[in-house]
């Protein structure tokens, strides 16, 4: 009875029907009911995170001794230097599963220039021992907060200690750049003016009138690469050229 009733419902009349077409729609059936209950089933694994979530699961980064070193950093500064140091961690490392990062600053490589103005910046190394990673840190508080903090990996062949660390990071070259050409400009040059060349890689030095090159030139490179040291840049990665006073035309700057 049952059995003709669900031949009925499926054609409609009592003919028979083929087995060739029961055995498809049973099939039909199963492919369905398997698919549905996937899919229920991915939907319940799937667990979507919020930030706060999603942070609070990560590693605890912490530089020490980062308050104590730079006195002049707020808690709230102190939190974005190492939010933006655990970003470069995290794309240089495979794999965070340990409870807390500690980062030590570097013996003898913190950096702050004294520019006599309402103008903190300091720069330092910092060390991982725990993964064996190393990194430089830049921070200006004049800057807008979204360019601020810079960490990058490090740039002297001298400084690096973990050999075995590849390090990555965009743009090194040129966020140094900018880093000297927005900061120069707050040191105590007399009259020389230095002036970081679009090219990157250059800083010409605009001399004071009755200055010559020949007498003064080099007197003014040192000057302006011991500067660049004080940022916590290495000065040899520019080239410097000269200018005199009487040969420079100033509708070109």
């Amino acid at each position: 009875m049952g059995n003709n009733w669900f031949r009925q419902f499926l054609d409609g009349s009592n003919k028979k029907i083929s087995p060739a077409i029961l055995f498809f729609v049973i099939l039909q059936v199963i492919f369905i009911t398997v698919a549905s209950t996937t899919i229920i089933g991915l939907n319940n694994n799937e667990i979507i995170e919020d930030d706060a979530t999603h942070y609070k699961n990560l590693p605890e980064l912490v530089i020490d001794d980062l308050v104590n070193e730079i006195s002049f950093l707020s808690e709230d500064e102190v939190a974005d230097i190492q939010k933006r140091l655990f970003e470069i961690v995290s794309e240089n490392t495979t794999s965070l599963d340990i409870g807390k990062v500690d980062a030590v600053i570097r013996e003898n490589k913190i950096y702050l220039p004294d520019f006599n103005e309402d103008v903190t910046y300091f720069s330092t190394i910092v060390d991982i021992p725990s993964l064996e990673q190393s990194y430089q840190i830049f921070y200006g508080s004049n800057l807008d907060p979204d360019v601020a903090t810079f960490v990058l990996c490090l740039e002297n062949d001298g400084d690096i200690i973990y050999k075995d660390f590849k390090c990555k990071s965009s743009d090194s070259i040129l966020t140094r750049n900018e880093i000297v050409s927005y900061y120069l400009k707050y040191y105590d040059f007399g009259d020389l003016m230095p002036i970081v060349e679009n090219n990157l890689k250059e800083i010409t030095l605009l001399l004071p009138k009755g200055a010559s090159i020949q007498e003064n030139g080099n007197y003014y490179i040192e000057q302006v690469k011991e500067g660049i040291k004080l940022l916590g840049i290495s000065p040899e990665i520019f080239k410097y050229s000269l200018r005199e006073y009487d040969d420079i035309n100033y509708d070109e700057w």
